[in-house]
């Protein structure tokens, strides 16, 4: 008898366990609110929300990394602010929040540069979600171009200034900047504002740039130029 209750208790708890997995809350892309910009400034106040949900809500408590591949790494020109880093397994720098009870983290990148393209190899910015993969995105800043007007996927590296080992948010971005906002345009570089990073881009834009171009906003670099 001893034997049969065993086994039934046994059979019981396999059977629990199995039912807790079968409706476990994992991550899920298809319920979940990932950017496919990651919009960065070179002091770290731009702020990244995602929200991760399963098909029963909000995923509390969910490991996020947001990797950023080893060649999209070289074109961005980082400078420490915002959020801690460690090395992703590519290579290139891994940033980690766990989710709150709304199943949200908030992300602040240190950074300039834009690379608008998702085609680097092999992604530009991967987000996982308890190791689900949950999308891959582009990266953009206000401070998008150096001196001389250029981006970094022109270059072939980051926009840090090589003389003085700072990047600034300048002349130079607002001569980029200001005639895609004035003409509506579709330019992922200055499209700040979401959640569809390929729209023209419109006045929350242009909310969104303009202080940091009156301030100046700068950060110190290191440049990975010839």
């Amino acid at each position: 008898m001893a034997r049969f209750f065993r086994v039934a208790l046994f059979a019981a708890l396999a059977l629990a366990f199995v039912t807790a997995g079968a409706y476990a809350n994992i991550p899920d892309p298809e319920f979940s609110q990932i950017p496919d910009m990651i919009v960065m400034s070179p002091d770290g106040s731009a702020v990244v929300t995602m929200t991760i949900s399963g098909s029963s809500g909000p995923v509390v408590g969910a490991l996020v990394e947001m990797e950023f591949s080893l060649e999209a790494d070289g074109l961005i020109a980082w400078t420490g602010a915002g959020d801690p880093y460690t090395t992703g397994p590519g290579g290139g720098k891994l940033f980690s929040q766990v989710t709150d009870s709304n199943g949200q983290v908030f992300f602040h990148i240190g950074g300039s540069g834009c690379v608008a393209h998702e085609d680097h190899s092999p992604y530009t910015v991967q987000i996982r979600a308890d190791n689900f993969l949950m999308g891959e995105a582009a990266a953009n800043s206000p401070d998008a171009v150096d001196n001389a007007g250029n981006l970094p996927e022109d270059l072939g590296y980051s926009i840090c200034d090589q003389a003085t080992s700072q990047t600034a948010v300048g002349l130079a971005d607002a001569l980029y900047h200001t005639p895609q906002i004035k003409s509506g345009a579709a330019e992922v570089c200055t499209d700040f504002s979401g959640p569809d990073y390929t729209d023209a881009t419109n006045l929350a834009d242009a909310s969104f740039v303009t202080p940091y171009i009156k301030g100046g906003t700068n950060g110190p670099c290191t440049y990975n130029g010839p």
